[in-house]
């Protein structure tokens, strides 16, 4: 997620943004010039939100500390319209925000009715446990899941799969292999113990048993292929980006200011040279050159850099692999 104004000074803004020790985010400074809309051609900055772990986000604190943050920068750029009360849901927070509010108090103009919400409303129809104190309303049952959430192989490749369980007092476990019953398409994919194993090019779906509770999961069996490498410079850092039919888990390795990339079961796509190619960046501050090609079916990155000692991060992107390495 970007948010991005011509007027903004991106390294201030990450910074403060930074100061404000919001979970589950991290930031970082951009960069760019847009080929349409309101700012075309114009170069604009601002930061990138990183999502690091979902279940800590409050979504709303954090846009309120964004926009705040923003405002703070440059009051008089800064412009609050009315679309501010269907984003926020109140024309109060709208009115605070221009005068210069903080977030706690354009939070505690609704905590009232939230705190009303939740012990009138919400309690009474909860499914899943673990329970507030007083509420009973539904008899309490053991749910299942799969894991992994994303079940994309290609043929001849291996993933671990397992049964997770909440149970009726709402803990945790995992239950052990030999106590599932999986049924799947055998043309598609097979599972054997904490395997699945993709066999034949295709769709299905796992489905699992455990204590007359069942669950399933969509299966996606198909070649992986690198459909293009594509790259941007940042403040601060450089992004390498590989595009994919599907979303891939790749193996990553550095050595002595080189960065590779592995992706087994690989075939490459129209936009890159049959075969093997090398990429050179033009007038980049760390990434020299790229070099790929496919061996023994695995695709193979390397990412010669100048820097000896590698630092970098891989956000997680569907249908992509993105590497930022800092300068």
């Amino acid at each position: 997620m970007n948010l991005l104004c011509p007027w903004i000074n991106a390294e201030d803004l990450t910074e403060e943004m930074r100061s404000r020790d919001i979970s589950g985010v991290q930031f970082r400074p951009t960069y760019y010039t847009p080929m349409f809309g309101v700012y075309e051609g114009e170069l604009i900055g601002g930061v990138q939100v990183h999502i690091e772990d979902e279940q800590q986000i409050d979504v709303v604190e954090l846009g309120l500390e964004l926009a705040t943050a923003m405002r703070d920068q440059d009051p008089e750029k800064y412009e609050v319209n009315d679309n501010y009360n269907e984003l926020i849901g109140s024309t109060e927070v709208r009115d605070l925000l221009r005068s210069g509010a903080n977030v706690e108090e354009m939070k505690a103009t609704w905590e009232d009715d939230l705190n009303d919400w939740i012990v009138n409303v919400r309690n009474q129809y909860l499914l899943y446990g673990p329970y507030p104190e007083g509420v009973n309303k539904y008899e309490r049952q053991m749910v299942l899941g799969i894991l992994p959430l994303d079940l994309n192989l290609a043929v001849g490749e291996e993933s671990p799969i397992s049964v997770h369980a909440v149970d009726r007092g709402g803990r945790s476990f995992t239950p052990h292999w030999r106590l599932i019953d999986w049924a799947i398409d055998e043309d598609v994919a097979t599972i054997n113990r904490n395997k699945i194993t993709g066999v034949g090019e295709g769709v299905t779906s796992a489905s699992a048993s455990f204590l007359r509770q069942e669950t399933s999961r969509d299966v996606v069996v198909a070649q992986n292929i690198i459909e293009n490498i594509r790259f941007g410079v940042q403040s601060g850092y450089t992004r390498v980006v590989f595009d994919l039919n599907k979303t891939i888990r790749p193996n990553i390795e550095t050595d002595r200011g080189e960065l590779t990339v592995e992706i087994p079961y690989a075939a490459l796509g129209e936009r890159l040279i049959d075969g093997e190619g090398i990429i050179t960046p033009p007038d980049n501050p760390i990434l020299d050159q790229v070099e790929y090609g496919i061996e023994d079916d695995t695709f193979v990155a390397k990412l010669q850099t100048n820097q000896e000692d590698i630092k970098y991060e891989t956000p997680g992107y569907s249908n992509r692999i993105v590497i930022d390495l800092f300068h």
